[in-house]
């Protein structure tokens, strides 16, 4: 399957947010591959200076990477969602991890690029299947868009007994009043507590973005769900909206290395990955694929990072 040509996008999403975004299409594909990069990831032209000190990972720049997940996903347009990159290259998704609006974000820039695509001469985009993949410090916009389909669900579903009042965050926190877990860093993560009548509003948007989507994965990711009614929800949305659609095939997919789970000096990310892990048994999802590579290699940047090229892409063999 031919490439074509990568394209370098400023789009503007809900409430006049705007981020950038690459797109590379492929000839003949049949869904969408969405990537959240992790820290360090940025275009080639940011990366190559001579002082930078992540100089030797420039391979892994947001357009190098384009080019791997195409070659990965050979059936995919890859769709790169640009993170805001701060002085200390740490990756910044503001207007992803806005709570109630991060999906309506993220489908507002999809429709825009499917425009931009058809003027192009490809055709049948906007209904096409989404695949997630959500690498290192990407992997908190999957939470919260888990969190954000949990709330919607909790509101609208016939089994629901009482409507939350906020958001549901995805993660458990010890206090109402918490809006981070104790170990991460408040600069990092912009969060306020919503209504969850932010996501009410959006619902549309958000329970038809989860029905596109075939398999989420995580790749070697700090941070998971840990809040269990985020898991309950997600849960009844497969058995009272998701099962009534022609194809419901889903998979979380989740994928680390030691560089991450056996890390000791941050070891809340074993912590969260082992409950995640327990909550998708303990609520019976009957499709999900956990995963540990490169055992033998070193504790470092270079494996973090070379799990892109080794995740696998084929998860449905352990259906």
């Amino acid at each position: 399957m031919s490439k074509g040509t990568l394209q370098r996008f400023f789009l503007e999403g809900v409430l006049n947010r705007r981020d950038s975004i690459l797109f590379l299409p492929q000839q003949n594909a049949s869904r969408f591959l969405l990537y959240f990069p992790g820290d360090i990831q940025t275009f080639r032209e940011e990366m190559n200076y001579s002082d930078n000190p992540y100089l030797d990972f420039i391979n892994y720049s947001l357009e190098d990477t384009a080019q791997l997940l195409a070659t990965r996903f050979p059936t995919a347009h890859v769709v790169i969602c640009c993170p805001r990159v701060t002085l200390d290259h740490r990756s910044e998704f503001d207007h992803l991890l806005h709570p109630g609006w991060g999906v309506a974000h993220c489908s507002f820039l999809l429709q825009t690029i499917c425009s931009l695509a058809e003027k192009q001469g490809f055709t049948s985009l906007s209904d096409l299947p989404l695949v997630l993949v959500h690498f290192s410090k990407g992997g908190l916009v999957a939470n919260n868009f888990l969190a954000e389909l949990a709330t919607v669900t909790a509101l609208t579903v016939p089994s629901a007994t009482e409507s939350p009042p906020h958001e549901i965050f995805d993660w458990e926190t010890p206090s109402m009043g918490k809006l981070l877990p104790l170990w991460e860093p408040s600069q990092r993560i912009a969060r306020t507590k919503s209504s969850a009548a932010i996501s009410l509003k959006n619902m549309n948007y958000i329970f038809s973005f989860f029905n596109r989507v075939e398999t989420i994965h995580w790749v070697d990711c700090h941070r998971f769900p840990t809040n269990p009614s985020v898991l309950f929800w997600v849960k009844q949305y497969f058995l009272s909206v998701r099962s009534s659609l022609p194809s419901s095939s889903f998979m979380f997919a989740i994928h680390g290395t030691p560089r991450q789970l056996n890390d000791n000096t941050r070891k809340f990310i074993a912590t969260e990955h082992a409950s995640f892990v327990n909550l998708l048994k303990t609520n019976n999802f009957q499709k999900f694929y956990v995963k540990t590579y490169l055992e033998d290699q070193p504790k470092t940047l270079e494996t973090h990072f070379q799990l892109l090229n080794q995740f696998d892409t084929d998860v449905y063999v352990n259906e």
